[in-house]
């Protein structure tokens, strides 16, 4: 944790791995007990035992060995990020209840700033608040001099205390950290990079109390945008307020998304265009697709140990999230489904269902092949009847086909 102290003198605490030094037990404790009633039907004794199985069922590898935490909230974890900030607001309570010299006090998780009167002050501080637990300690760093008189930097601004008293604050970038950016040829959405450099924008205008520190630091990004390729059109673009949309805007608040890979922001103006004009609440949403999914590829070779297994290929059978086709080698008619277990387990249910009288006939003598996967279940679904209503298979039966009809149209 950093716990900044402009004076005429800003210092700063820190104390090392809070997630870890936090007691499972007093932190679901400290948490209960600030739920005052509850609006989603869970009483303070089941909010309580559903924290208890999630922070102590924790597990991780080291080395290819699986090791359970033990103490601690877990790192990376979607509840120790809350649990950590109630915990910090109950100390600094306490703390600030005794310490009436401080203001302001601003904090974002552990990353404390406040101002108090001098050093020996903040001194007194670190001291309480070092008290206030036996497994947190803070530590405290002093301000560096420069003429303008004294600065620290905390997170992603640098406060600076004039020689008259005055405070002064402004965005701060580490220097170690390199020119990098969201490239201009990234295969991203237009709209989406230029949100990023309008964000960026907004967060150094607030992290500035003045509009030429203002100005300055959107200058050094406008070098970082040409380093990643973006042309001054773009960079002038992003420096004024966006323009207003061709459509007018669908009053609804349930939308819908159609998620899509992302080919072209034409094909996406296209999309959008056609769902705005006939009024649909529906939004264009892409898939993420990272360059590890693009180069990882799992080198071990797997087995299916089913016995009677009615796939043959070992490969086929152990995939999943599928939409595939079984095809009668006797008569040629074909079944589609879908399935989000092993391809075998389906297939054998299919041949055993009470429908498929046609396979028993022919003695189970089919083919199997899958036409698409998709890991999302609603996609999957939607995919599976595309792909009916496209070949319009003789094997599916009528009351499916209108069922699934019904959900694509």
């Amino acid at each position: 944790m950093i716990l900044n102290v402009p004076l005429p003198c800003p210092c700063s605490l820190d104390v090392v791995f809070l997630y870890t030094s936090i007691p499972i037990q007093e932190a679901i404790d400290n948490t209960v007990g600030k739920i005052e009633h509850s609006t989603f039907h869970l009483s303070r004794l089941d909010v309580a035992e559903l924290l208890n199985v999630t922070l102590t069922n924790m597990y991780f590898i080291f080395e290819d060995r699986i090791f359970r935490q033990t103490e601690g909230l877990p790192m990376g974890s979607s509840t120790s990020g809350i649990l950590a900030i109630l915990f910090m607001d109950k100390l600094e309570q306490i703390a600030l209840s005794s310490h009436r010299f401080i203001s302001p006090y601003k904090r974002y998780v552990d990353d404390i700033y406040l101002q108090t009167a001098n050093e020996e002050k903040a001194n007194e501080f670190q001291d309480t608040m070092n008290g206030l637990h036996p497994r947190l300690k803070f530590e405290l760093e002093k301000p560096t001099a420069s003429p303008e008189g004294l600065f620290l930097s905390l997170l992603d601004f640098k406060v600076t205390i004039t020689t008259n008293g005055e405070s002064s604050f402004e965005f701060y970038k580490k220097p170690a950290k390199k020119p990098l950016f969201v490239h201009h040829q990234s295969a991203l959405p237009k709209c989406s990079k230029t949100n990023f450099i309008r964000n960026e924008r907004r967060r150094i205008q607030q992290r500035c109390s003045t509009q030429i520190t203002s100005n300055k630091h959107d200058r050094d990004f406008d070098k970082i945008l040409r380093l990643n390729g973006y042309p001054e059109r773009t960079i002038n673009e992003t420096k004024h307020l966006q323009k207003h949309q061709r459509y007018p805007q669908i009053q609804t608040k349930e939308w819908h998304y159609l998620k899509i890979p992302f080919i072209s922001d034409r094909l996406n103006r296209k999309i959008t265009g056609i769902f705005k004009r006939e009024n649909i609440p529906v939004r264009i949403a892409h898939k993420s697709y990272t360059l590890r999914q693009a180069l990882s590829h799992n080198t071990t070779e797997r087995k299916c140990n089913r016995p009677n297994c009615p796939i043959a290929d070992t490969n086929l059978c152990l995939q999943r999230n599928t939409v595939y086709q079984l095809t009668c080698k006797a008569c040629g008619e074909y079944y589609i489904g879908c399935t989000t277990r092993f391809l075998h387990d389906r297939t054998k249910e299919q041949l055993a269902n009470d429908n498929s009288q046609h396979h028993r006939n022919n003695n189970h003598n089919i083919e199997v092949k899958v036409i698409t996967r998709e890991n999302d279940p609603v996609n999957l679904r939607l995919h599976e009847a595309y792909y009916i209503r496209k070949y319009k298979p003789g094997l599916n039966s009528r009351e499916e086909c209108a069922e699934l009809n019904d959900l694509l149209f």
